[in-house]
């Protein structure tokens, strides 16, 4: 008689856990980012580095191209007071034409920046180059 009532009490409690659970809402709270590369040649072996430690697959990016979104925990960004622009923080390290490069936002804590976790949502960094005559520069940005 105890295993069943065990049993009955197991089975509806079930039905109430799974009745009341609330969908998740689409792309809920995750921060989702897309790479579009605008440097004029593929990418490969992209990476994404943001805390000094920890790698995020990119893959590679065929120029002109734009990635699928990437699921990121956090992602941290840097902004100056009163500006709405947000500098992505993080290094993306990979090969361009088979040499070695990385890209970031140029934005360092010297300048009076401020940091913060980026709000859950869709977001798309462009990575282009910067640099002029045979100096290359490759920089990340979010594309409004």
């Amino acid at each position: 008689m105890k295993k069943l009532l065990f049993a009955a009490f197991t089975l509806t409690s079930l039905f109430f856990i799974a009745c009341t659970k609330e969908p998740l809402p689409e792309n809920g709270n995750q921060i989702l980012i897309r790479f579009q590369n605008s440097t004029g040649a593929a990418i490969e072996e992209a990476q994404m580095e943001l805390d000094g430690v920890d790698m995020t697959e990119v893959g590679p990016i065929a120029s002109g191209a734009t990635t699928d979104y990437i699921v990121f925990d956090a992602f941290e960004v840097g902004f100056y007071p009163g500006d709405p622009y947000k500098f992505p923080m993080g290094t993306m390290k990979g090969k361009k034409d088979g040499v070695a490069f990385s890209a970031w936002s140029g934005n360092w804590c010297g300048t009076g920046v401020e940091y913060k976790q980026l709000e859950p949502g869709e977001y798309t960094l462009e990575v282009l180059e910067a640099g002029e005559n045979n100096f290359e520069i490759y920089q990340l940005r979010f594309v409004e």
